[in-house]
């Protein structure tokens, strides 16, 4: 991806639960130098999912996201977090989070 374009990040949100969510869902992207650690990263942008979203249903959240051209030239990481302000009831709080795949931004030519 070029520094200081836009693009849409699509993914697929499952509610592994057995009950229907009672709240609205932050979906939160961001780009990390890191593929083991999502600490010092950069939030690309959110999504919501909707409530009362079944127990073992999926949703497709598309997510249009721009990449500032203050970022330096490397290979990123694409993370995303799922209930990103913990706002669901889960009885399983470690399935939130996933890092997707290589990212590499490069200078946008004029």
């Amino acid at each position: 991806s070029k520094i200081g374009s836009t693009f849409d990040i699509n993914s697929t949100v499952t509610n592994s639960g057995t009950t229907v969510t009672a709240a609205y869902s932050t979906v939160q992207y961001h780009l990390s130098t890191s593929a083991t650690s999502n600490s010092k990263t950069f939030l690309l942008g959110t999504s919501n999912v909707s409530p009362n979203f079944a127990g073992g249903a999926s949703n497709v959240v598309t997510t249009a996201v721009n990449i500032p051209a203050t970022l330096a030239p490397r290979i990123y990481y694409l993370w995303m977090t799922v209930d990103a302000t913990n706002t669901e009831v889960e009885t399983n709080e470690n399935n939130n989070v996933l890092v997707g795949k290589e990212v590499e931004l490069n200078f946008r030519t004029v």
